[in-house]
This record gives structure tokens, sequence and C-alpha cells, in this order.
């Protein structure tokens, strides 16, 4: 009897994943003067960084990812703007959809909009969730250096050009994601469990990524306090719950195949 108990743990202990991630706590520091959007900006010189640890997700089909390990937090406020800079490894900047086999790299930020009931932090589950999404294909476009599909044939529409976008569906259809970019490179939604993933009409959130020798450096910028119900409100002082994805379009990552966090981390904004 005992060894049927033994074997039938450890095939349990096979099927189910292990989740060995710890909770942690983001400090978000105060500090004086305006936050600028510049990732060598010297308000972030003595802010200390906090490793995040993530694994592939394997909770909901597709599964997959894993390939990003970890990546490195910090967090800062005035009073009245929210920003966080990410840091993690790459080897390639990925940063076209160009082709079928081209993914684009990426990292998001999740928060709660209730912070007394936050469901879970697999895309919030039954409670709604705020998510920014930096996207290495939008950095590239505001900065000049997207490639677009290759012309197969003279009149293939420049969407840069005057009346470019009349022969493309999506972009007539307003496709959120065939869009582009509106000033920033990062996508501000709302999901509520897997496959609600929604963009919101209003895009409180700014955003600026490089790449360099091998690292992603991206920062997040919003105020504290918007007019959207549907964005999560920071307040100093008080306690909220963050959570983190990445994506490496080198790995082939895309939607749900990710690095991801599964559990609620504590975002405490110092007062």
């Amino acid at each position: 009897m005992r060894k049927l108990i033994l074997a039938g743990l450890l095939v349990l202990g096979l099927l189910c994943p292990v989740l060995a991630q710890e909770e942690i706590t983001l400090v978000v520091k105060r500090v004086s003067g305006k936050i600028p959007l510049d990732l060598n900006g010297s308000v972030w010189k003595g802010i200390k960084p906090t490793l995040v640890e993530l694994q592939m997700q394997d909770q909901a089909a597709p599964f997959g990812g894993g390939s990003i390990k970890d990546v490195i937090v910090r967090a800062i406020h005035n009073g009245k703007e929210i920003a966080f800079l990410m840091e993690w490894k790459d080897k390639t900047r990925d940063e076209t959809m160009e082709g079928m086999a081209s993914f684009r790299d990426g990292v998001a930020l999740q928060f709660p909009l209730k912070t007394d009931d936050p469901g879970t932090p697999l895309m919030g589950g039954d409670g709604l969730v705020n998510i920014w999404y930096w996207r290495a294909d939008w950095q590239a476009i505001l900065d000049g250096r997207y490639k677009e599909v290759q012309p197969v044939l003279d009149y293939y529409p420049e969407k840069s050009l005057p009346g470019g976008t009349g022969l493309i569906p999506a972009v007539l259809a307003e496709n959120p994601i065939a869009r582009g970019p509106k000033g920033s490179p990062v996508e501000d939604l709302n999901a509520r469990s897997y496959g609600t993933l929604t963009s919101q009409d209003r895009q409180d959130v700014s955003g600026k990524g490089a790449w360099k020798k091998g690292t992603w450096r991206v920062l997040f910028l919003r105020p504290l306090k918007t007019k959207d119900p549907m964005d999560a409100q920071f307040v100093p002082g008080k306690q909220t719950f963050i959570n983190f994805a990445a994506w490496n379009g080198g790995d082939k990552d895309k939607n749900g195949h990710k690095s991801v966090t599964f559990l609620w981390h504590f975002l405490k904004l110092e007062k």
C-alpha cells in the first residue's frame, strides 16, 4: 500500500507543475521632481533593483515560454506619476512581424482594479485587471526602424503615403492590432480571464524601450490617478498588487506562449 501511495504521489508530482516562485514586495520609491521619459535619467540613480523570477506559462494553451528567466524591476513615483524601469537579458532584438515566422519581443505589467479582491494573477480570473503591454514592434515604428512587409507588386500600399491604408482592410476596420501605436509603444488593456484581452479606448500609459548588447530596458510611465474607470489607480502610502510577463520573439513567444509570474506580488508606494 505504501508503495502505491508513493507511486501515486510521484505521478501527481510529474503531472502537476510546481510553482516555485515566492511572493516579493516591490517598493515604489518616492522621488522629487518630474519623471522624464528617459531610460538613463538621473532620477533612477540609487533606486534599488528587485529581481523577479519568471517561468514558462503552463496553465493555459498555448503553453510555452520560459526562455526569459528573470527581469530586474525598479519603481518610483513623485506623488503625481508612477514609473517602472524593466531590464532583462535577450540575445536578439526581435521587433518585426514580417512573415509567418517572425515574432516580437515584449514585456507587460498587470494590476488588479480592486485591491481588496484582486482575483487571480492569471489574466484576472474572476477579477478585472489592467495590463500595460510594451511592444518591440511599436517601439521600432516610433523609432523609424520598422520593416514593412516586402512588396511583391508595384501597387502594394505604403502606409506612410497619403491614402496608403486604403487597401488594408484591418486598418479601415479599426482593428486595434493593425492600427499601430498612437504615440506610445505601450498598449493599455483590460482582461477578465483568458481570451478576454481588450485594448482600451483611452491610452494613458507612456513608455520607451531600447535594446543594447543583449539587454532590453523598458520604461513605463503613467499618472498615479486617471479618469478612466478601467485603469488601476495608485495611492501613495497604499499597497496593491503587480504581476509580470515577458515575450522572447527569438524563441517564437506569442500570446500565452511567454515567461510569467504566477503569483501576485505586493506593490507598496512610499508615502
